[in-house]
């Protein structure tokens, strides 16, 4: 008995050390980190006391000390490290208990987690984006445990209050993170009836949990919403295609239209991949529903065009242009010129990069992979490590893997958090970046092995979980 407790815990040792390990030495490499552009606004209006919602305000909360009053925003860098290994040896560990894995894939996840490229690239990255990537992941693992106990699981008041608190964390650091317990909500109460009360019971906690925020946020802390644009990008930019196609337009329309922007300027603006400038000072209204509606009846191929060339990374695997230098390139105006002279010099000056020339050693390697012709390299860094496609193919193999082993409703389950994402992508991006499509990538080596434990089972079932005993979760 006490060589079996030793060997768990060496293992438990091991898993953390092959993801902590390697985060680390390549935040040595790339010290001291990299503070993404639009939360440097962030960061910066709450230090001159305008907190913003436009990006995730909890995380704002959270990071500030770390960014701010610390000696370096490396300091933050390691407490991200530290959350990331932290979730995801939380994940190993229920997957384990939950034999969806054995010890050695215990031992290949973590390594996976620990030295695949898109996940230490990204985990340098400081913004809500990267947190709200890592949350997804036991958010998933929960779900294969409610799946493999038939909802069993959520007689537990513990399994419960970490999967709401999950979820709650997951709404809070991106907006479009809402789809998951909206969907999750409607799939979880028809499949899994004799816990409907328990279901019924977490989720109205989680939403009174995020109407309170919200109230908190806007009413004590006087904060800046997020405009109702940021859910405008493709309706945007099919406006704005039709404009550049002189298209069909009612006079009714190009009246309300040309009160935000001249014709001019809804033609000259227009960049095919970017909604930015297109959705700038859009706001959502019952007229703006009805012109846009209008519009798309009377141009349906320019809608059709627009949406295409805004969103086609997210569904072709072949894109070459991965936009992801962008995220690691230098932003130190948005600090710079957000705070004024007001802020912390020590804090201010680390945006200089000329200060730390070590920051640019990930650009040329990203410039290398994408640039350079060295054999197997750039296809490996398109088709595999930063590929936008890559999560929407997962699905779909997923679904087929499922079909024929006869386990949809369990995919259907599991992949709750990461239909959600993708969905929200291929709906409101205003851009397609690697960054967004990040947030999908986390869960992706989870759900290839519990696409691997479905497969290797001798025989298809009946569709009901295999036994697991509910006393684990009390």
């Amino acid at each position: 008995m006490k060589l079996v407790s030793q060997r768990k815990n060496l293992d438990s040792l091991t898993i953390l050390l092959l993801m902590l390990v390697p985060n680390l030495l390549w935040l040595c490499v790339v010290y001291p980190g990299y503070l993404q552009a639009d939360h440097q606004i962030s960061i910066a209006s709450f230090a001159l006391g305008h907190p913003r919602e436009w990006h995730s305000l909890l995380w704002c909360l959270f990071a500030f000390p770390f960014l701010y009053w610390s000696p370096s925003i490396a300091v933050y860098g390691v407490v991200q490290i530290v959350a990331y290994v932290a979730l995801m040896m939380f994940s190993i560990k229920r997957l384990q208990r939950i034999d969806i894995i054995k010890r050695r894939g215990g031992f290949i996840l973590a390594t996976v987690y620990g030295f695949f490229p898109t996940f230490v690239a990204y985990n340098q990255l400081y913004s809500s984006d990267v947190m709200f990537a890592y949350i997804l992941v036991p958010i998933t693992v929960m779900l294969m445990e409610v799946y493999k106990t038939s909802g069993e699981c959520l007689k537990s008041i513990k399994f419960s209050a970490f999967f709401c608190l999950f979820m709650y964390l997951a709404c809070e650091l991106r907006k479009n993170a809402i789809l998951i317990p909206v969907i999750a909500a409607c799939v979880l109460l028809l499949i899994y009836k004799p816990v409907r009360k328990r279901l019924a019971a977490l989720f109205a906690v989680l939403l009174a949990s995020l109407l309170a925020t919200s109230v908190f946020f806007s009413v004590v802390l006087q904060s800046e919403a997020s405009p109702s644009q940021e859910m405008l990008s493709v309706p945007a930019m099919q406006i704005a295609r039709v404009y550049v196609d002189d298209g069909d337009i009612p006079d009714s329309v190009r009246k309300d239209l040309e009160q935000v922007r001249s014709a001019d300027d809804w033609k000259s603006n227009y960049v095919d991949y970017l909604a930015d400038y297109e959705k700038k000072g859009l706001t959502l209204s019952a007229t703006f529903i009805k012109d846009w509606l209008i519009l798309g009846l009377r141009n349906p191929s320019s809608y059709i065009q627009a949406y295409q060339d805004l969103m086609y990374p997210y569904w072709q695997l072949t894109v070459g242009d991965d936009r992801v230098s962008i995220d690691f390139q230098n932003h130190d105006d948005f600090t710079i010129g957000t705070c004024g002279n007001q802020c912390r010099a020590e804090y201010v000056s680390q945006f200089k990069r000329n200060k730390q020339p070590s920051s640019a050693r990930l650009l040329e390697m990203i410039r290398i992979a994408n640039e350079e012709h060295y054999p197997f390299v750039n296809d490996f860094y398109n088709l595999i490590i930063c590929n936008r496609a890559l999560p929407l193919w997962v699905i779909i193999f997923g679904f087929v893997v499922a079909g024929i082993r006869g386990r949809l409703k369990a995919f259907i389950v599991v992949a709750i958090p990461l239909f959600s994402v993708v969905l929200s992508l291929i709906c409101f991006s205003p851009i397609a970046f690697m960054r967004y499509s990040m947030q999908a990538y986390y869960m992706i080596p989870v759900m290839i092995l519990f696409l691997v434990y479905l497969f290797r089972k001798e025989s298809k079932e009946d569709g009901k979980p295999l036994p697991v005993q509910v006393q684990l979760y009390r």
